[in-house]
């Protein structure tokens, strides 16, 4: 039976703080400082979903909702949803302004200004049309990548102004799949230190000294940002399999690759990814993984045989006591 190396088993997770969703031709427009230090976006994904537009005919603004009709191709085949959503009571809108092809709109209020603007998609998004028809903006993961530079001096948006597989997909969707639409999501992670605790296990003298100098190493020692974003950027790979990926995807982890060697080094039992989706408005999914809300990825550093996952402590009988 595999049992654990320490009492004291730790791992490290990256929690997404901000994912933002954007369409390639915005990327120019994005504010420098929308991701503030010590958030910055250096990880990011190339993702698709159907091409989304406005029945500009079906179009009603009432002071009190905004109803109509979006139509998303599929495979060439339009398929059509109809939505209702609140007006906005402050300041309602009065007019849709949508021009062909109909997937962008502008919102007007009383006094002619633009009161919103932007692709019909995200307008969607924001008012909760996901959760009633989730088909229509879950986004299927193509591709993951990062950028750091020297001491995080790259981040996402400047890596993807100049991305030779960006084009390549955005080539290839024009040609292939004109009815998907390629979108960019940037990410910002946080890190967090996860810990599990055997206290069911008796040890001796000795085997005590050795989990209290594992835990207080653990404690005093911080992975580098660097290689945080390297095994995230890996341990995403390895779950989503991305079609247009090939490093990692049946590597990860590996004592071998040095560009996470500090975790290895430190010790630990696992790293972890989290992503909640729920505030896009949007779920990811691939071919291998089915669109949720929440990806909760784990992967251990260690085989079974070597050591138990930290993570699966409950799932079979209490280890038998050691000394």
């Amino acid at each position: 039976m595999t049992v654990r190396k320490y009492l004291s088993e730790f791992a490290v997770n990256m929690q997404a703080k901000q994912v933002l969703v954007m369409l390639p031709t915005y990327l120019e427009h994005l504010p420098a400082d929308y991701f503030r230090p010590p958030y910055q976006s250096h990880i990011y994904g190339i993702a698709r979903r159907p091409r989304v537009a406005f029945d500009p005919d079906s179009i009603v603004v009432t002071p009190e909702a905004i109803r109509g009709t979006v139509i998303a191709q599929r495979r060439g085949k339009p398929q059509q949803y109809d939505f209702e959503v609140k007006n906005y009571p402050a300041d309602p809108v009065v007019k849709c302004e949508c021009e062909y092809p109909y997937s962008d709109f502008r919102f007007i209020d009383a006094k002619g200004e633009v009161a919103l603007e932007g692709p019909v998609i995200q307008y969607l998004m924001k008012a909760g049309v996901g959760s009633v028809y989730p088909e229509l903006v879950d986004l299927e993961i193509l591709y993951v990548g990062q950028a750091y530079g020297k001491d995080g001096s790259r981040t996402a948006p400047q890596r993807l102004t100049s991305h030779e597989t960006l084009q390549k997909i955005l080539a290839e969707a024009i040609q292939r799949s004109p009815d998907m639409q390629i979108w960019i999501v940037l990410f910002s992670f946080g890190e967090w230190l996860i810990a599990s605790f055997d206290g069911r296990v008796e040890v001796n003298e000795e085997e005590q000294k050795e989990d209290l100098s594992h835990m207080w190493n653990v404690l005093g020692t911080r992975i580098t940002e660097a290689q945080r974003i390297n095994y995230c950027e890996a341990a995403l790979i390895r779950y989503f399999q991305p079609q247009y990926n090939t490093e990692f995807k049946n590597s990860f982890p590996s004592a071998s690759h040095s560009s996470y060697a500090e975790c290895y080094k430190l010790d630990l039992n696992s790293v972890a990814v989290e992503i909640d989706c729920r505030p896009i408005g949007s779920r990811f999914w691939s071919q291998t993984v089915e669109p949720a809300w929440d990806h909760l990825i784990s992967y251990p550093l260690h085989s079974e045989e070597e050591r138990r996952d930290m993570f699966k402590m409950f799932l079979d009988e209490p280890p038998a006591a050691r000394g």
